[in-house]
């Protein structure tokens, strides 16, 4: 099973779109904007775009990308990259996701999309560069499907449709970089910046919500991903059971963001921690922004007789 290496994540920035799309690994030299040649070809040369709308298409358009700037053949590589630039950026985010989730990422992406193409441009240049030039890409339907990758999970619980989104992976042996998210629009994989909800935006943006308080079971209702703790060995040669008490604050994002031990076996300690820094949450929503949760985790360790 491939590992990933490094998320790629997309920030946004309030002076517009700022792309952290590929970062490179510790010590590494940046890559620097390569200039096409003085001649290329007309765009009416060009083939036309033709790329499925599932996880085949993605990794073909990726692999032509890959190819055309491998070839030095920059008017190609431009049309593709070109392609990846939502048409109507304000009107499919209305119509796909929540006001919260407009009000971040469309202006953001608005005011960054002239740049897009040249950035994205980069992030394939640097995977080659990294020795990642292999190609995958994953698609996701529903928020459990998206249960392995946070940040895209972070995306989907604040659709108002079932539009699918996909991640790329670049791949280097068992390694892999992702790149997120594309949705399938307009007959083309178009990127898709993700929300940002760190800060509040918009009108009353100085007000802050703050951390709401749920019981557990409330808390419990909303979670999407689960992952069930392991039992340590020590603890069945033992014979310990119990159950292990968790403080926690769920993010903005449905990610859990604290833990803190409240009372439980200390074999078991680990384990449950382990696992509920993997679980994911549906967004609680208030006056129709997402909020942090104070809440109270009891994971119960059993022995089968």
């Amino acid at each position: 099973m491939l590992s990933p290496r490094q998320v790629l994540p997309h920030r946004l920035a309030a002076a517009g779109l700022a792309l952290l799309l590929f970062a490179p690994a510790a010590g590494a030299r940046k890559t620097r904007r390569q200039s096409p040649p003085a001649t290329t070809r007309q765009a009416t040369d060009l083939p036309p775009l033709a790329h499925a709308d599932n996880a085949g298409g993605l990794k073909q358009l990726a692999t032509d990308i890959l190819k055309a700037q491998e070839k030095g053949d920059p008017a190609r590589a431009q049309q593709l990259l070109d392609s990846l630039v939502l048409p109507d950026i304000r009107a499919w985010y209305s119509e796909n996701f929540t006001d919260a989730a407009v009000r971040r990422a469309a202006p953001a992406y608005e005011a960054g999309r002239a740049r897009l193409p040249a950035q994205l441009a980069e992030v394939f240049l640097a995977a080659q560069k990294e020795g990642f030039r292999g190609v995958d890409a994953v698609r996701y339907d529903d928020e459990e499907s998206a249960c392995s990758s946070p940040p895209v999970f972070s995306a989907m619980i604040f659709r108002r449709t079932r539009v699918p989104l996909y991640e790329l992976h670049f791949t280097h042996g068992n390694q892999f970089k992702r790149l997120f998210a594309f949705a399938y629009v307009d007959g083309a994989f178009r990127l898709v910046v993700l929300p940002d909800f760190s800060a509040p935006v918009g009108p009353g943006s100085g007000k802050s919500v703050g951390t709401v308080h749920q019981g557990g079971a409330v808390a419990s209702a909303r979670l999407v991903c689960k992952v069930n703790p392991y039992y340590p060995q020590e603890a069945r040669m033992r014979h310990v059971s119990g159950t292990v008490r968790l403080h926690t604050v769920i993010g903005k994002d449905g990610g859990v963001k604290e833990l803190e031990l409240l009372g439980g076996p200390d074999l078991l300690v680990a384990a449950a921690k382990a696992a509920v820094s993997q679980w994911r949450y549906r967004p609680t929503l208030l006056e129709g922004e997402p909020v942090e949760v104070d809440t109270i985790i009891d994971v119960i360790f059993s022995l089968s007789p």
